[in-house]
């Protein structure tokens, strides 16, 4: 049975041209929402790659965690890609939980990265983020774009594991 991270290599580059997400924009003055900008799967692997390597670079190893903090969007799948394809622990954080319920999110996970929205960096609570983690903010603005042009599009050292855990999901109640 083929691996996640060779279905995602393989997913890259059988459908490289071929788009994967379209970012979906609210147009105030039809009320509706309008197609935007589009991702294809060759650039969600080419992204995730560099992400990858960058964090590698960085000193982020097989089973260090990776927080995340976005509405669904390249970005995120991304975010998960890489963890993925590097061995890196995924923690998702709910767009909808407090300030308070992401500082014990944050505090129980202990990830080395927080990867978050301008739209959301509002909702941390800056005091209450544990000590040493490095909060990368996504547009074009933030630190995204330069983490990712620092890294390199090649498979990474060390994949996960067949027994290996590659996400930590947190839930809201039951």
């Amino acid at each position: 049975m083929p691996s996640v991270v060779s279905l995602i290599h393989e997913l890259g580059a059988r459908h490289a041209a071929r788009t994967a997400v379209a970012r979906l924009d609210w147009d105030p003055a039809s009320q509706r929402y309008r197609r935007g900008p589009e991702t294809t799967y060759g650039a969600l692997l080419d992204s995730s790659l560099r992400l990858a390597d960058a964090l590698a670079r960085r000193g982020l190893r097989r089973g260090d965690r990776v927080a995340c903090l976005l509405d669904n969007s390249a970005e995120m799948i991304v975010t998960e890609w890489a963890c993925l394809l590097s061995g890196m622990l995924w923690v998702a954080l709910n767009v909808r939980a407090s300030a308070v319920e992401h500082a014990a999110i944050l505090a129980d996970s202990t990830p080395a990265v927080l990867v978050v929205s301008p739209r959301y960096r509002e909702m941390l609570d800056a005091p209450a983020l544990p000590a040493g983690l490095r909060v990368v903010e996504v547009g074009p603005s933030g630190q995204w774009q330069e983490l990712l042009a620092a890294g390199r599009p090649q498979r990474a050292a060390a994949e996960p594991g067949p027994e290996d855990p590659v996400r930590i999901r947190y839930t809201s109640g039951t």
